[in-house]
């Protein structure tokens, strides 16, 4: 099961400027990403996006990829939209910024 906890912390330490990052903590991020499914790895890269302010778009006739992208989105209180029927793609933009 996704930790969509996680995936933002981990999001959170990827937009860190690169003085956060000593070798000691570099090493153990490493080892936090390397522990991530593939899916968790995609939805970090996604959150890092919208952490940063950028909108994504994911196109799919999947509807547990949407699921799991919409989950992210309302976990880190971002907006997501679902044009055309049946949708095809969902588009998420940033949350706003406090």
């Amino acid at each position: 099961m996704t930790d969509y906890s996680e995936i933002l912390r981990l999001a959170t330490i990827i937009n860190a400027p690169d003085e956060y990052f000593t070798p000691g903590k570099a090493k153990a991020f490493e080892a936090d990403l390397e522990g991530l499914s593939r899916d968790d790895m995609a939805l970090c890269c996604v959150a890092s996006k919208l952490l940063a302010g950028r909108g994504y778009s994911i196109s799919s006739d999947n509807p547990e990829t949407f699921a799991k992208y919409r989950a992210l989105a309302e976990h880190m209180g971002a907006t997501v939209s679902t044009p055309g029927s049946p949708p095809r793609q969902i588009v998420l933009s940033p949350p706003p910024k406090h």
